[in-house]
């Protein structure tokens, strides 16, 4: 069974840790998570000092972000921005998205898919918009 969460989508510097509460032993498993920026800095904590949320082999959880605004927002992952990889994809109707891969390849497991940035194309690991822990 999936955790239940109910979160508040993005987070400002003075919204208190954690910003969600769970009902369940394994947040990010098995859920597409729907994620939405506000007017102002937003920061996705995708990721704690020691967790990676959404890494979960064979279980297809996923942050999905809205409103990602590259000028103002941070995405927090766990580990070095060398563990990660990026994806352009088309999302359809002549939209696009870009894909955060956990990259996974050296522990012989496969890379997991944990958010996708709706309507984001160019976009960087090298950027201080990604924090790594």
């Amino acid at each position: 069974m999936a955790a239940v969460l109910t979160r508040l989508a993005a987070i400002s510097a003075t919204t208190p840790f954690p910003p969600w509460t769970v009902a369940g032993a394994a947040p990010g498993q098995a859920e597409i998570d729907t994620l939405g920026g506000s007017q102002g800095t937003d920061q996705f904590i995708l990721a704690y000092s020691s967790k990676v949320y959404y890494d979960r082999e064979g279980f297809g959880g996923m942050a999905l972000i809205l409103n990602f605004n590259p000028g103002e927002d941070t995405v927090q992952l766990k580990g070095p921005k060398e563990s990660y990889f990026l994806v352009l994809a088309d999302a359809g109707l002549g939209a696009v998205r870009t894909d955060i891969y956990l990259d996974k390849s050296p522990l012989s497991q496969p890379e997991q898919l944990i958010a996708q940035l709706q309507g984001i194309s160019d976009i960087s690991l090298d950027i201080p918009y990604f924090i790594f822990l």
